[in-house]
């Protein structure tokens, strides 16, 4: 047995002993009550209480920062299908070059925000960023197996034809 559980048999007897002399002697109910606080005062045990994991829901956690990072479901050619069917190209400009994006992706795994960490032209950004929120749902990042928001890098390549 664990010393836990010695000592609330312990005190368990204690306080049938007392009641039994309480009972024998007509002792009156204070002292009952006063001696067995007394004798639960020295013998008190702390239990550990189990780690609970506290998580800040407003933060935005790094990749580095979580557990699993934030995917997208889609393989390649589903991602390269929804940007070929969601991607206006009427009055864009013809650049060569990648946009780097970053997406906040909440803990449901819709995107909340993006942000252009590298753009090529204001007009084909705008653009990137609209297509961006039209994402579906990724899987969120998760700490500790409990989902929370993070960034998710993305790249798009621009090639002129």
């Amino acid at each position: 047995m664990n010393l836990y559980r010695l000592q609330i048999m312990f005190i368990f007897f204690v306080i049938i002993k007392t009641n039994y002399i309480y009972n024998k002697n007509n002792i009156k109910d204070e002292f009952v009550v006063q001696k067995t606080k007394t004798l639960l005062n020295v013998n008190t045990v702390s239990v550990p209480q189990k780690n609970v994991i506290k998580i800040d829901t407003n933060k935005i956690y790094a990749p580095k920062e979580v557990t699993s990072c934030a995917m997208c479901l889609m393989n390649n050619n589903e991602y390269l299908k929804f940007w070929q069917e969601n991607f206006r190209h009427k009055g864009m400009p013809l650049v060569n070059g990648r946009v780097f994006v970053d997406l906040i992706i909440e803990r449901d795994g819709s995107v909340s925000d993006v942000i252009i960490i590298k753009g090529l032209h204001p007009v084909l950004d705008k653009e990137v960023k609209r297509v961006m929120k039209l994402l579906p749902k990724i899987v969120p990042a998760k700490y500790k197996g409990i989902p929370v928001r993070s960034k998710l890098r993305k790249t798009v390549l621009s090639r002129a034809m």
